[in-house]
């Protein structure tokens, strides 16, 4: 009887493990996921279920789940992603938001989403913008002028100030970035790889969007941006119950 129930309750944990699920394009209030988004329940070659076009604008066709098929990065861990393709002249082409959850206006507030700069990219790559739209919040630029290179606003200083965390093109990476309601600091890291203490001037900000836009340089080709799931990392909840599965499984064949 002993034995079965040692059995049962890893199981059961062991269960409980497997059915944590794929971390995705998700943002934290006070370090709590108040929303999560995936492309996987969404149909490739149309435009993503849960993402907005810019406000008064009818969605962009330049803003498409593409499929592990399509001609596009390929991502190992998921089968679907986002394009944001600057294909015409337009601030409402290659754009778009995601909002489902109620608005910040305190603590802190941190948005984590894996992209991917081709390198045929002109210059401006793309903007992220988390706040109440694109601008007002904390607005991080890649590659404004030089490929590579990541700003933000300084609302205090009237402008764009470069960190000095970079990107690189063709590859996927992981970035987090956060932002301190209260007191206006920012940090902003690309895989791992962090700027921290970033003052955007700015503590009146409500944190209500992540929009994320291609960007352009007044000149064909215009910019893409893929935009995927982050990797997947065990929690520390998920690797004590490991630990557990994996002690209960040693103990049951000493005896």
């Amino acid at each position: 009887m002993r034995r079965f129930l040692i059995v049962a309750v890893a199981s059961m944990l062991l269960l409980s493990v497997l059915s944590v699920p794929t971390n995705a394009v998700t943002i934290f209030q006070d370090g709590i996921s108040v929303q999560s988004e995936t492309f996987e329940g969404d149909t490739a070659g149309t435009h993503p279920a849960n993402w907005s076009p810019k406000d008064g604008k009818p969605a962009s066709a330049n803003v498409v789940v593409m499929d592990a098929a399509a001609p596009g990065p390929a991502h190992a861990g998921s089968t679907q992603y986002l394009l944001l393709d600057r294909a015409n002249n337009s601030n409402s082409d290659g754009r778009a938001y995601i909002n489902s959850w109620s608005a910040m206006s305190s603590g802190t507030a941190k948005a984590s989403a894996m992209l991917y700069f081709p390198s045929t990219n002109n210059a401006q790559e793309g903007q992220i913008g988390f706040g109440s739209n694109l601008s007002n919040g904390l607005a991080v630029m890649a590659g404004r002028e030089t490929r590579g290179v990541i700003e933000y606003f300084d609302e205090g200083a009237g402008g764009w100030a470069a960190i000095d965390t970079t990107y690189a093109n063709d590859a996927w990476t992981q970035w987090d970035i956060e932002l301190n309601l209260d007191t206006g600091i920012a940090s902003i890291c690309v895989d791992g790889s962090c700027s921290t203490g970033l003052d955007t001037g700015r503590t009146d900000v409500t944190i209500s969007r992540l929009e994320i836009e291609a960007g352009w340089d007044g000149t064909n080709p215009h910019s893409k941006i893929y935009v995927d799931d982050v990797n997947p990392i065990p929690e520390p909840c998920t690797i004590v119950l490991l630990s557990m599965v994996a002690a209960m499984g040693l103990g049951f064949r000493r005896r």
